[in-house]
């Protein structure tokens, strides 16, 4: 059996839809990351919650904010120029960087399973000179938050 993540999402649409990573507990039946991207509504919220700590670490793409909870709350907003600016388009980042232990056994290499995931999640958007603009956290399953 595959280990099981640290670390699941929730996605929240304009149109008031919800699609989870997971339907059971046992992470058994996945959503996969491109029903997000197919679906016809607009990306609300993004979201990951820690199974073990239920530390919930969201991307809001309609005020281009992130936020931690529960307390102590963090928050990363866009540049002063971008805040406010109903106009403007946020756009989800997020992937997961595993890695695996490596073994040398007989003379050959070989998985020896996963080491450590870490999970990232943020926005990015266009300012106003045309550069791309980019808000993320890297987090670990033990909730340790690296801002990158």
């Amino acid at each position: 059996m595959a280990q099981k993540l640290g670390l699941v999402w929730e996605a929240k649409f304009a149109d008031g839809k919800v699609i989870r990573q997971f339907d059971d507990a046992e992470q058994i039946s996945e959503h996969l990351f491109k029903e997000l991207q197919e679906y016809p509504a607009k990306l609300s919220i993004f979201q990951l919650e820690n199974i073990h700590t239920n530390r919930i670490y969201q991307a809001d793409l309609e005020a281009g904010k992130i936020t931690i909870f529960p307390s102590p709350a963090v928050y990363m907003t866009p540049e002063a120029e971008a805040q406010g600016d109903t106009t403007q388009t946020y756009r989800l980042i997020y992937f997961r960087r595993v890695r695996h232990k490596v073994e040398y056994a007989g003379g050959n290499l070989k998985d020896g399973g996963i080491e450590s995931i870490y999970y990232f999640i943020g926005f990015q958007y266009t300012d106003a000179t045309g550069q791309n603009v980019k808000r993320m956290i890297q987090i670990s399953d033990q909730d340790e938050v690296c801002i990158v």
